[in-house]
C-alpha cells in the first residue's frame, strides 16, 4: 500500500481504519473485517471470518496526521481487552507513534483496580516517560504504585516510587 490518504480519497474514517488496521495486524495478528471493509486494505486483506494483511513496511502509518493516528488508536483501544493495552504501548513506543501513546492516556481511566490496572498504569507511564511528558508520566506511575501497595506488593510500589523521581 503506496499511500493511504490516496487510497482513501482523504476520507478521515477510512484513513483511521486503515492506522487501527494495520495496529491490530501488529498487535493480534488479525484485523476485524468492519475496520478492513473501510479502509486503504479493503482489496487487499484476506479475510474470512477475520482479515490479515499482508503488508511489508508498517511505517506506512508513521506520517499520518496526529489526528487520524489518535482516533485510529482510540478504534485499536475499544476493539481489544484492558490487559492487551501494555502490549499496544509496547508497540506504540517501537512504532514512535507519539500521537497514540497520548490518545491512550486520554482514553484509559486511571481507575482501573487491582493488578490489571498496575500494569496498565505502569506502562503508561513508561510510555509516557519515553516521550517527556513527564506529569502525566508520574501521575500514571504513582496511581501504579498506590495500587501495587494496596495489592501488598511494596517492592514493586517502592519502584515506581523511584521511577517517578
Amino acid at each position: 500500500m503506496s499511500n493511504i490518504l490516496d487510497s482513501c480519497h482523504w476520507d478521515h474514517e477510512c484513513i483511521t481504519n486503515s492506522i487501527a488496521s494495520v495496529l491490530m495486524q501488529l498487535l493480534k495478528g488479525f484485523v476485524p473485517k468492519e475496520l478492513v471493509s473501510n479502509s486503504a486494505f479493503r482489496g487487499s486483506a484476506s479475510c474470512n471470518d477475520k482479515c490479515t494483511l499482508s503488508i511489508g513496511d508498517y511505517s506506512i502509518i508513521k506520517d499520518l496526521d496526529d489526528a487520524s493516528i489518535k482516533d485510529g488508536v482510540v478504534k485499536v483501544i475499544r476493539s481489544i481487552d484492558l490487559g492487551d493495552i501494555p502490549d499496544l504501548l509496547q508497540l506504540l513506543v517501537n512504532m514512535d507513534l507519539e500521537p497514540g501513546i497520548i490518545a491512550v492516556d486520554e482514553n484509559v481511566s486511571i481507575n482501573i483496580r487491582g493488578e490489571l490496572g498496575a500494569r496498565v498504569n505502569e506502562a503508561l507511564g513508561i510510555a509516557l516517560y519515553s516521550i517527556a511528558a513527564y506529569d502525566n508520566a508520574i501521575t500514571r506511575l504513582s496511581a501504579a504504585a498506590a495500587i501495587y501497595e494496596g495489592l501488598g506488593n511494596v517492592g514493586k510500589a517502592r519502584f515506581m516510587e523511584r521511577c517517578r523521581r
